[in-house]
């Protein structure tokens, strides 16, 4: 047990004293449990249980890396079909902004359009005017020339 203080641990730990002394002691009879184990255990069947424990560990590094590198190429996979997706998008942004803008010359060439005819329109309806106006005054001048004929054969008389 390597300096370890009761005073020391409620205050880093949160745990009452009672709690810290019950784990110390526990500790305390697993660590000579431990020392006579060893003291008990040939040589040979430490080197078995190293060599073993290594395999083991070796397997399951193993089956980590595979895992590891499994994840990795999915991660690469993700992050292409992420690039893929956001080249589409940009594309499709810029698509989008080229028919945007040909809509907007579009609409204003039907807006001049529009307004060309309306032009025209309002033309013909003065220039029918100035017709019926014309005919009206060919009218009453015919009229005043007629009273002014009448007046004059009335002043024959």
């Amino acid at each position: 047990m390597n300096n370890v203080s009761l005073s020391v641990c409620p205050l880093k730990t949160f745990l009452s004293n009672s709690t810290l002394l019950d784990y110390l002691q526990r500790w305390e009879k697993d660590e000579a449990l431990a020392a006579n184990v060893a003291e008990g255990i040939s040589e040979t069947f430490m080197q078995s249980l190293n060599a073993e424990f290594g395999r083991l560990m070796q397997t399951r590094q193993q089956k980590l890396e595979a895992q590891l590198g499994r994840e990795r190429q999915q991660n690469k996979e993700a992050h292409e079909l992420l690039q893929e997706t956001e080249n589409k998008l940009q594309k499709s942004e810029s698509q989008r902004e080229i028919e945007r803008k040909q809509a907007a010359d579009t609409n204003l060439t039907l807006e001049k359009q529009l307004s060309a005819k309306e032009a025209g329109n309002v033309l013909l309806e003065l220039q029918a005017k100035v017709t019926q106006l014309q005919q009206e005054n060919e009218k009453i001048k015919i009229e005043a020339a007629v009273a002014k004929t009448r007046i004059m054969e009335f002043e024959k008389r």
